[in-house]
């Protein structure tokens, strides 16, 4: 039996806006969230631009502090390095200038200082990185290079937990292929807990095992990948997989 590794609890957040008339309003973000993952599990979250996927991945990230909620970890080394993200401009943290060999360095050093060189080739064999891409520079690198260096440089921390943001924006077909094999593969041999956030439903549907879609914030439906993709419950489910052709 899967443990629970992650859980959410009516999670809340709102935000201070000016009001158009002057004076301050509470803005709603997400409200009422919850949720849990299973270790080795996948969890896709769906939504509309604007539903709240990114501002809840920050929130259980820790990034932000929620106005009200519970988020329980039960992480094996109970630390915070457990759970990681790769935001989808996470490539932008890479240094133009800096030889990719250092940055791999770098972070595998940093984590693993014993086992150096085994885990640095292990993370360039998993990662599909030619070792002639070390010698380059960040700003020779094509989008799709640099998220798999971005990816790199986590996977050195080993986590237990990654969060995916967008994995597959401005992505070709080959390239999100090769993306979905790659979470799958982590996810069963390094046995890592995945939340994907992604809008294209028709890629999740290959391999998560559950979704969660978000609507202005709030859960609308929760269940195993294949009963919201064939038997959606609620009317805004039907119309963001009707909009991708999927019912």
């Amino acid at each position: 039996m899967k443990n629970e590794i992650i859980k959410v609890e009516n999670l809340n957040y709102k935000v201070i806006e000016k009001g158009f008339f002057g004076g301050l309003n509470e803005k709603p973000i997400i409200t009422d969230v919850s949720f849990n993952l299973m270790e080795k599990e996948i969890l896709g979250i769906v939504g509309e631009s604007g539903s709240g996927k990114t501002t809840l991945a920050k929130l259980v990230m820790g990034i932000i502090a929620a106005t009200s909620g519970k988020i329980k970890f039960n992480l094996t080394e109970n630390k915070r390095s457990g759970i990681q993200i790769l935001f989808q401009n996470s490539e932008d943290i890479i240094n133009p200038l800096r030889k990719i060999d250092d940055v791999i360095n770098e972070s595998v050093r940093l984590f693993n200082r014993k086992a150096f060189e085994e885990i640095k080739f292990e993370l360039l064999d998993q990662l599909k990185i030619n070792s002639s891409l070390l010698e380059k520079k960040g700003y020779q690198l094509s989008g799709g290079e640099k998220q798999r260096v971005a990816l790199a440089r986590i996977l050195a921390v080993r986590p237990e937990v990654l969060i995916l943001d967008e994995p597959f924006s401005a992505q070709d077909v080959e390239s999100q292929l090769n993306m979905i094999e790659l979470i799958s593969f982590l996810n069963k041999k390094n046995n890592i807990s995945f939340i994907c956030i992604s809008h294209q439903i028709n890629l999740l549907k290959h391999f998560s095992d559950r979704i969660m879609v978000l609507n202005k914030g709030s859960v609308a439906e929760l269940g195993k990948t294949k009963e919201v993709l064939n038997l959606p419950k609620q009317e805004f489910t039907k119309k963001l997989l009707a909009a991708e052709r999927l019912i």
